[in-house]
């Protein structure tokens, strides 16, 4: 198979990842968090008004864009969090803001920190990720029902990019969100040797990503996948994802590649095999999810009819490690 340049998932497809953005600790202690830089929200608040937020800047995108799979920056909504509160405190009454340090996923800890993910670690990195704690979950409502302050004019829909953005203070948002919501965390098997192996064989390895920068780009230095790749394309710096064609046609333009010459490596049908069919590019299935024999073939058959003469094949093991021996067939 005549594929020298390969165009690779991240998540699920390499990094072995679940993530709970429901978990009540998670919004309890991002609601402490924002408390301690003046803006007052309640947990269930918080969580509400970031999922309204997330859905306004998808709709604001989408109508500029005009993408079908338009994808934000998650910082705008972290921002607008911040300035439109329901209630603030006054600057001269919050003391010295809570600071959190750290290299990559630095996470807060505690000493009922539980379950595998405390011990889970990456394939040849030393690197750790840790389980939330449980806050002091008197402390947001002791601090909202003290201060009761008019919210601070809103920022525009889609602005991004705030003047007055702190980046340490948006990391430090970021760092936090995406730490609390993580339960797993790891490399599958064989990935590193495996990327390293298809470089010595003379394949060039692409990234095309679903992803918040601010998240994934630590996640691959802290795995050190980011050495493997010969570029990088994240959603959220590019303003779409995947299926959007237009996505992996970035891509193939900036690289100079020839669609005949490359394959998508993915685990999803839908997304990973949806941008690159259309663009002339084959779809490899990585079967992690472990779909059976006929749930693949149904899931194909979808695909050529909607892309006719597009090349599909599957790692029905869903092993990477396959994946050198698929490229010699």
């Amino acid at each position: 198979m005549d594929k020298k340049n390969l165009i690779f998932d991240l998540y699920e497809t390499l990094i072995d990842i679940r993530t709970d953005e429901n978990s009540l600790s998670l919004w309890r202690v991002m609601a402490q968090l924002y408390s301690r830089c003046g803006a007052v929200y309640r947990p269930k608040e918080l969580q509400q008004a970031y999922c309204r937020m997330v859905g306004e800047e998808e709709a604001y995108l989408r109508e500029k864009t005009g993408l079908l799979h338009p994808e934000i920056q998650l910082e705008t909504v972290f921002q607008r969090l911040l300035d439109e509160a329901p209630a603030h405190i006054p600057a001269d009454r919050l003391g010295t803001p809570a600071v959190l340090t750290g290299t990559g996923m630095s996470a807060l800890t505690s000493a009922n920190t539980s379950s595998d993910v405390l011990t889970d670690k990456l394939e040849n990195a030393s690197c750790t990720v840790t389980s939330p704690v449980s806050p002091d979950s008197h402390l947001e409502t002791t601090i909202a029902t003290t201060y009761d302050c008019p919210a601070s004019e809103p920022k525009t829909i889609g602005a991004g990019g705030h003047g007055d953005t702190d980046p340490l203070w948006l990391y430090m948002i970021a760092n936090t969100f995406r730490s609390m919501s993580m339960r797993r965390f790891r490399l599958f098997p064989g990935t590193i040797q495996t990327m390293e192996k298809l470089r010595r064989e003379g394949y060039r390895l692409f990234l095309l990503s679903n992803a918040q920068a601010i998240f994934t780009k630590p996640e691959l230095e802290m795995t050190r996948l980011i050495k493997e790749f010969d570029a990088v394309y994240i959603s959220s710096e590019k303003g779409m994802k995947k299926p959007q064609k237009e996505f992996m046609q970035l891509l193939l333009d900036e690289q100079g590649l020839d669609p005949e010459s490359c394959m998508m490596i993915g685990n999803d049908t839908e997304s990973d095999l949806g941008v690159a069919l259309p663009c002339g590019v084959t779809g490899c299935l990585l079967n992690t999810y472990h779909l059976s024999d006929d749930e693949i073939e149904r899931r194909f058959a979808s695909l050529h009819e909607r892309f006719p003469g597009a090349q599909t094949v599957a790692i029905r093991s869903g092993c990477l490690t396959d994946l050198p021996e698929l490229l010699q067939c």
